[in-house]
């Protein structure tokens, strides 16, 4: 039996759009709606990496769901 969930989750909802141009996103959950995960994957390129670093918001989530 398969139980596994993919949940697309981003700081806001709505469509991501990728920096290399080859995919997009509809993100249904906001990093407020998301609290705890079994397996936390954070995809990207270097160049949206270095964004994100910057962001306070998207690190204090990261932290928090790596608490738990």
């Amino acid at each position: 039996m398969d139980n596994t969930e993919v949940i697309f989750v981003a700081e806001k909802t709505g469509e991501i759009k990728a920096d290399s141009g080859f995919i997009d996103i509809n993100v249904k959950h906001s990093i407020d709606d998301i609290k705890n995960a079994d397996i936390l994957i954070i995809p990207g390129s270097t160049i949206g990496f270095m964004q994100e670093m910057k962001n306070e918001s998207v690190l204090k989530w990261i932290r928090e769901v790596d608490s738990r």
